[in-house]
């Protein structure tokens, strides 16, 4: 991840935030990149690092521009010697890197100094890997027992609900519905309220127009529809097969309005299909062009 910014600007800041909000993360690995060739409390991220309160263990300090330094030179040799004593304080690991070296024989000749200066010292990128990996490793072995712990667990949570919606007769489940309902319009939130209504409601339309259009299917290709005393032949919302204007082939409609004569008699009907416009259709047609279904 990016790491943090000294600049005083918004994107600073953002990225700031995502690094102590990573940085508190269990699990996570900070390597605080420092130059080896300066003083050790002027190192940018000191104050970074320490505001996030980071553990030991969670910190890595990288030594950079340790070919700087020079045997000659007493004071290099102390500097060293003293940023080893506090990343040794805060730190889990301090290894010194050299990021230009071409491979690992030509990093370690350019940091083979530093043996003498500090002995013990851990230079190149190949040990910093091979500690990465490490921890990585650590890492994995006490969070995969978590990890099929909570599957294991939600496992068998499945289980048990299965089992109780299985053994549900239909008289629990229309009961169980019913409550569901109430609970829905008894709520204080009107936003609730409204789409469960519009939902009761778009169900009674279905239901109305199931029962209307109820037809028995004949062993052939003939379609009955039943009708008793109380089911008048023709009414709103009823389907029926209708040749529309312009068109050769029946195509099913919706009956949208009906008109009566005072002894009960249709005298027409406005039919429609889908988003089309009604269409009025007298009695006189009736015979030939209407067929319910």
């Amino acid at each position: 991840l990016p790491g943090f910014q000294n600049a005083d600007n918004a994107d600073a800041k953002v990225l700031n935030e995502m690094a102590q909000r990573y940085i508190g993360m269990n699990g996570t690995i900070a390597l605080h990149v420092v130059r080896g060739d300066v003083d050790y409390d002027t190192a940018l991220g000191n104050d970074f690092l320490r505001a996030t309160n980071l553990q030991r263990m969670k910190r890595i300090t990288v030594l950079t521009h340790c070919d700087n330094l020079r045997l000659d030179t007493a004071a290099n040799g102390e500097r060293l010697r003293k940023t080893l004593e506090k990343t040794a304080e805060n730190s889990a690991y301090t290894v010194a890197v050299h990021g230009a070296a071409a491979n690992d024989a030509d990093e370690r000749d350019r940091l083979k100094h530093l043996d003498e200066m500090a002995p013990g010292i851990k230079t190149g990128a190949r040990m910093l890997a091979a500690h990465l990996e490490h921890a990585f490793k650590e890492h994995l072995e006490r969070q995969l027992p978590k990890a099929r712990a909570h599957l294991e667990q939600a496992y068998a949570e499945a289980v048990v609900a299965h089992a109780a919606v299985s053994k549900r007769d239909p008289h629990h489940m229309v009961t169980h519905t019913i409550t569901v309902i109430k609970d829905a319009l008894l709520s204080p939130s009107t936003s609730r309220l409204l789409t469960y209504k519009n939902r009761i409601r778009d169900v009674m339309a279905m239901m109305v127009s199931e029962i209307k259009n109820y037809c028995l299917e004949a062993s052939g290709e003939a379609t009955f529809r039943p009708y008793d005393q109380h089911d008048p032949p023709l009414e709103r919302g009823q389907e029926v097969h209708h040749v529309l204007p312009g068109r050769t082939e029946p195509r099913r409609v919706t009956i949208t309005d009906v008109t009566r004569q005072p002894n009960g008699n249709v005298t027409s009907i406005m039919v429609q299909s889908g988003t089309d416009k009604p269409t009025q259709i007298a009695s006189g047609q009736f015979p030939t062009e209407l067929r319910s279904l």
